[in-house]
């Protein structure tokens, strides 16, 4: 039997664009076109109601063979129907500073200054050994193959997080479209994300 034949690629994370810039600017009421079925996680929870969580945001990872994220990313919008936004080392960072200065306006300046002092040597992105291009690179010579490391990230996020479904009237305009691919992830919790899947891709099992 032919050996299947490995190909370099990346693993990227993304989100809505509108999501993102809600969850920046704190403006959820944007987000009235997204619901959650938390029933999946927990039965006796609503089956349907409308995203209306502020420390929380939705991310999806795939992967690609493309020599371009972005030209994936472009695919995924085009079908959704909703603009999506590439959650770079530095989007995360970016959001995670603003909901820090956020449990503290008197000391918004002062994180502002700390972090922009230290940015070259303490970022997300100089800590990431995969990183470029905009996704986490698997080089064809790894010990596995791309699409078996998207699944084991997958699982480890299934077994973390749990499974939900996603209406996306983007997808479908009746509303009977449900995604279950997303995760529902913590903001706090997306530097940690990030040097996860940086690690299983670098060879490292988690």
């Amino acid at each position: 039997m032919d050996k299947k034949v490995k190909k370099p690629g990346f693993i990227y994370i993304y989100t809505y664009e509108l999501m993102y810039n809600s969850l920046l600017c704190g403006k959820l009421e944007e987000l009235d076109w997204l619901f959650v079925d938390d029933s999946i996680l927990s039965p006796d929870k609503l089956a349907r109601r409308k995203w209306i969580d502020d420390c929380q945001i939705l991310c999806k990872i795939g992967m690609t063979t493309k020599p371009s994220v972005s030209t994936r990313l472009l695919q995924w919008q085009n079908t959704c129907k909703h603009t999506v936004v590439n959650l770079t080392p530095d989007k995360v960072e970016l959001l995670c500073n603003r909901r820090d200065s956020e449990k503290s306006f008197s000391k918004m300046f002062q994180k502002l200054s700390i972090k922009s002092t230290k940015k070259t040597k303490n970022s997300i992105a100089e800590r990431l050994l995969t990183y470029r291009d905009g996704g986490f690179y698997v080089d064809h010579r790894g010990k596995r193959p791309i699409e078996e490391i998207e699944n084991a990230i997958h699982k480890l996020l299934w077994k973390k997080y749990g499974q939900g479904l996603i209406y996306c009237y983007g997808c479908d305009p009746s509303g009977k479209k449900r995604h279950k691919e997303w995760f529902r992830i913590t903001i706090k919790e997306l530097p940690w994300l990030l040097q996860t899947i940086d690690a299983i891709c670098h060879g490292n099992d988690i």
